[in-house]
């Protein structure tokens, strides 16, 4: 006898949500990515989670938690309910106890993450878990098959008797899908599910193709495209001042010569380790990261060379992020590289703005300049309290109050410490 489907749940890791996004990620025509620019991910309509569920179930059941699973919020829809007018609206999230089933087949949970459980199931075309796990592999590794090459996520598939959740029936990991046969350990055929049916690269090579040469050229152009769209835009506005325009300090030194005194008052950081690594293999390290982020190869080399010669341990530089943050950090080559988001509307009102020529311009302008740069410093201050005041009473607030209090001592060490 088959064991047929009775309901399906995916869990994920991920940051979680609060009451008021879990409620919109119920909604048809809802969410947190409706505004053009924020469509950097997946997502664009506000339709996935209920319009997939609904095709596939009569109900869909959503726990969510941000600060362990103790505290996850429940919501739901029924389509039963909605029919015989019980609810008109998705519910007002509640806290609510993951089922034991759940927790004995998650195994651990993260501290934050979301569970979405589908029932009553009537319109799934696979009726038992191999199927689905079989069916689903090919989508999913399809799919997300970079993020699994690259190891960056992890997806497990698992069909268990609901009765008995003990009883495994099948169990697995999904493996990348590659239509391209490109990649290697994937779900293709044998034998090119554990090596490539084509690696173009090295085969022009060997047969010293004279088209080999062009991937190269191909993939110079993808990785300059950003950089290219920056510097036309660059060309409208005028050429962006450098640092030595201006006498004084570069905030790099002064943000290294603050560091150096917090490391010998005993404070470290990941970034630490590297600083003792040969001056050429961070020098590498620090120029390929740039190049990755869409710095021309020039300025990569420049910039590396001259953070090891003058032994700086920041590097700022200006990129196109495909996720809503206004920068990012990655420790690298025993520096840190901080990448401006020239997406983030927060470059144009801080960075960008403050960075135009000044010679030349009239009072007005520069008045106006400086205006609007306070005002958005006052919203992403105000971006900041909002965030902090809609946590939950409890941990998760106090650890981020004290976290801005944290944040405060260092920038003030930063901001008062001049040569």
């Amino acid at each position: 006898m088959r064991s047929r489907i009775h309901k399906i749940a995916v869990l994920d890791n991920g940051s979680g949500m609060n009451a008021s996004v879990l409620r919109l990620a119920l909604q048809f025509g809802n969410g947190t990515y409706l505004e053009e620019e924020q469509h950097t991910g997946i997502g664009r309509f506000g339709m996935g989670l209920p319009s997939s569920s609904v095709s596939q179930c009569q109900r869909v059941e959503v726990w969510t938690w941000q600060d362990g699973v103790e505290n996850a919020l429940y919501s739901y829809l029924d389509l039963n309910e909605i029919r015989t007018q019980r609810i008109n609206e998705v519910p007002s999230p509640q806290l609510k106890p993951i089922p034991s089933i759940w927790q004995q087949v998650g195994k651990n949970f993260d501290r934050s993450g979301t569970l979405v459980v589908w029932s009553d199931i009537d319109r799934c075309m696979w009726k038992t878990g191999k199927t689905i796990t079989d069916n689903s592999e090919l989508l999913i590794g399809r799919m997300y098959r970079k993020f699994l090459d690259a190891e960056e996520v992890a997806i497990r598939m698992l069909a268990f008797d609901l009765d008995n959740p003990s009883t495994v029936i099948t169990e697995k990991f999904a493996k990348p899908n590659d239509p391209g046969y490109l990649m290697a350990k994937t779900s293709c055929p044998v034998p090119f599910d554990n090596k490539p049916m084509f690696q173009l690269k090295e085969e022009l090579r060997d047969d010293e193709d004279p088209r080999e040469p062009l991937l190269e050229i191909a993939h110079k152009i993808n990785t300059q495209l950003s950089t290219l769209r920056r510097l036309i835009k660059a060309q409208r506005k005028g050429t962006r001042p450098k640092n030595n325009r201006y006498s004084g300090s570069t905030p790099e030194r002064q943000a290294t010569r603050v560091t150096e005194n917090r490391k010998q008052d005993g404070y470290k950081g990941i970034s630490d380790k590297d600083e003792y690594l040969p001056a050429l293999e961070r020098q590498t390290t620090i120029e390929k990261t740039l190049t990755e982020a869409g710095v021309t190869e020039n300025q990569a080399k420049e910039l590396a060379a001259t953070t090891i010669s003058d032994n700086l341990k920041y590097v700022f530089v200006d990129a196109d992020l495909d996720n809503p943050a206004f920068f990012s950090v990655k420790p690298k080559g025993g520096a840190i590289v901080i990448t401006l988001n020239t997406k983030h509307p927060a470059y144009e009102n801080l960075v960008e703005i403050l960075e135009d020529e000044v010679e030349n311009v009239d009072p007005e302008t520069l008045r106006s300049r400086l205006a609007k740069s306070r005002k958005g410093i006052k919203l992403l201050l105000a971006a900041w309290a909002r965030y902090e005041d809609e946590q939950p009473e409890g941990k998760r607030q106090q650890n981020l109050q004290d976290s801005r209090v944290e944040w405060g001592k260092i920038a003030r060490q930063f901001l008062e410490n001049e040569e």
